[in-house]
């Protein structure tokens, strides 16, 4: 009864932590609220674990909650149960691209580090009892990684059930899970000498043909499914959907470390201002001109995440390999070369803004509003890329924006310029919808 109690609570903080993932905000308080919820609960877990397999070696645990301490002496009693939850620290650590040398990681150099960093019995409590002094504990909360925990406590249950050492690691669960995916035996039978056969052997030869099985999982999201038949192609992309309603977070982090953006144009590459001039810190990516285009910063594993100023919900996380690519996005997507007219002479500009708003209309009345009838005309604000636009109040303009759901038709707007304000140029005078000159 009292394995089963101990396992029933590894378990139980097993499911808190797979069915409720962090899900980290701007506001790092609603982050570290979050930890506070669910890593205490870990941590227990994980002492009770520590403290049956001690009491099962005939050792004697102390009373308190300092997992540094029973891993310590667990080591005494069994060496190979502790290396084995080593290999486990390590082989997380890896798995999820943490670099000791990177700023604000040499804790998780080992797992004897890492414990003795927050797995103490004041750290135990600076978690429970952090609402009473949110400022004073935040440094420990970025030094805190539920996913280790996590793994920790699926390896002390492995060791409490099968009683060895040489279980499997989170890189071999993956892979196998991978596998599972890539191999569904219900579609790969096949008839001697049929043409299904040959596509099956075609198939299983082409994932073989990578290292691993990870590797051929993210060859084939690269290549958009397209790998060969289209029986190849429906087994690849069937596995990766499956993959994405898996309730393993190591497996939800894996399709997310693929789902990166492809390389990014390198020939217009926004400017960065980082934050306490740190690159861990979140960089503001904005035009020359001073416009903000959104917020991109480096996890640990060297991943981009992309966040765009923009209206509304930016729909589902972006992530970038490199910084230029981060930022070459950002300018991409909230700028557009237009073609301009100033007094007859034509050129082209950088408008910054959403595709659905690269011009406002009637943004002010220039006009006395008795004036404001059908005939006034509107006035439309634009937002060049950089100041040095050279136009000034007075030029007559005429500027084609395209459509942002109609690749065939573009919005000219043309008129009088009635005042700039740094980037900003506010147009007089009427909008139109045309069709895009054929090259």
């Amino acid at each position: 009864m009292e394995q089963f109690a101990v396992l029933f609570s590894i378990d139980d903080a097993l499911q808190i932590l797979d069915d409720s993932p962090l899900q980290p905000d701007a506001p790092g308080q609603t982050t570290f609220v979050q930890i506070s919820n669910r890593v205490p609960i870990s941590h227990l877990a994980i002492e009770r674990g520590l403290k049956f397999l001690i009491k099962k070696h005939g050792g004697i645990y102390g009373e308190h909650h300092g997992l540094n301490k029973h891993l310590r002496k667990l080591r005494e009693l069994d060496p190979n149960a502790v290396a084995f939850l080593e290999k486990t620290f390590d082989d997380t650590s890896a798995f999820y691209g943490l670099n000791p040398n990177y700023r604000g990681l040499g804790h998780i150099r080992t797992l004897k580090s890492y414990l003795d960093t927050v797995g103490t019995k004041k750290a135990f409590n600076s978690m429970r009892y952090w609402e009473l002094d949110p400022e004073q504990e935040e440094s420990l909360f970025r030094q805190i990684w539920p996913a280790i925990h996590r793994e920790l406590l699926t390896a002390v249950r492995k060791l409490i059930v099968s009683n060895g050492s040489e279980g499997e690691t989170i890189t071999g669960r993956v892979e196998q899970t991978i596998h599972n995916a890539l191999f569904p035996t219900d579609q790969l039978g096949y008839r001697p000498g049929s043409d299904h056969e040959t596509t099956v052997k075609c198939y299983m030869d082409w994932v073989l043909n990578h290292a691993s099985r990870r590797e051929a999982l993210t060859q084939a999201f690269q290549r958009d499914f397209v790998i060969g038949d289209e029986f190849m192609n429906k087994i690849v992309r069937q596995a990766y959907q499956s993959l994405t309603q898996s309730p393993d977070p190591a497996i939800r982090y894996l399709v997310s470390s693929i789902d990166v953006l492809p390389p990014q144009p390198r020939d217009l590459i926004p400017l960065i201002e980082w934050s306490d001039l740190q690159e861990e810190q979140p960089g503001r990516v904005l035009t020359p001109g001073g416009t903000t285009l959104g917020l991109i910063q480096r996890t640990p594993d060297g991943i981009w995440h992309i966040l765009p100023f923009r209206t509304g919900t930016s729909g589902k996380l972006v992530r970038a390999r490199s910084q230029t690519d981060a930022r070459s996005y950002l300018a991409q997507l909230l700028s557009v070369p237009c073609i301009l007219k100033v007094n007859d002479e034509q050129r082209t500009i950088r408008l910054v803004g959403e595709p659905s708003c690269r011009f406002m209309r009637n943004y002010s009345r220039m006009r006395d509003s008795a004036d404001s009838h059908d005939s006034v005309p509107w006035t439309h604000k634009l937002n060049s890329w950089e100041q040095a636009h050279g136009i000034k109040p007075d030029d007559q303009i005429s500027v084609e924006v395209p459509d942002s759901d109609e690749p065939h038709f573009v919005h000219v707007i043309e008129g009088q310029v009635t005042l700039t304000n740094g980037t900003e140029l506010f147009v007089e005078g009427r909008e139109i919808l045309d069709v895009v000159a054929s090259s």
